[in-house]
């Protein structure tokens, strides 16, 4: 048994030896005369033709997608501008606004209005909820 044994231990070794010089010789069967299919040199004219207007609409479109990427974005930068300019402008208006402002009198003016006109119409709304009952006593 153990001759057996040692027989498989030799097989087993044997294949799973990778010696590069005990390799089956794949590689050096190859014709290195044979001509390879290299397609580069065998391309047709029309195939050429193809690419290239292919390669060309692909730059035009490229082109044309630059230009509108530009287009897109000097419109926003004039819109960035402007709104800046227009916030600007209304920071001086509101700086400058206390010189246009009227005295405390006029405000104390209103303040009495207010009162008054907000006590009124709380007994507008007071009367309105209260219609339903006084249309039930009218009719």
């Amino acid at each position: 048994m153990s001759a057996a044994v040692k027989k498989n231990e030799n097989e087993v070794a044997d294949s799973s030896n990778n010696d590069p010089k005990k390799s089956s010789n794949k590689e050096h069967t190859k014709d290195k005369g044979a001509p390879t299919n290299d397609l580069k040199g065998d391309e047709d004219p029309k195939q050429k033709e193809q690419n290239e207007e292919q390669q060309k609409e692909a730059e035009a479109t490229a082109a044309r997608l630059k230009e509108e990427e530009l287009k897109t974005l000097q419109a926003y930068i004039a819109e960035c501008s402007e709104r800046i300019r227009w916030k600007t402008d209304a920071r001086t208006v509101n700086l400058s606004a206390p010189d246009n402002r009227p005295d405390e009198s006029f405000f104390s003016n209103l303040d009495s209005s207010l009162k008054k006109n907000t006590a009124f119409i709380k007994k507008l709304v007071s009367l309105i909820l209260n219609l339903d009952s006084l249309y039930m006593l009218i009719f």
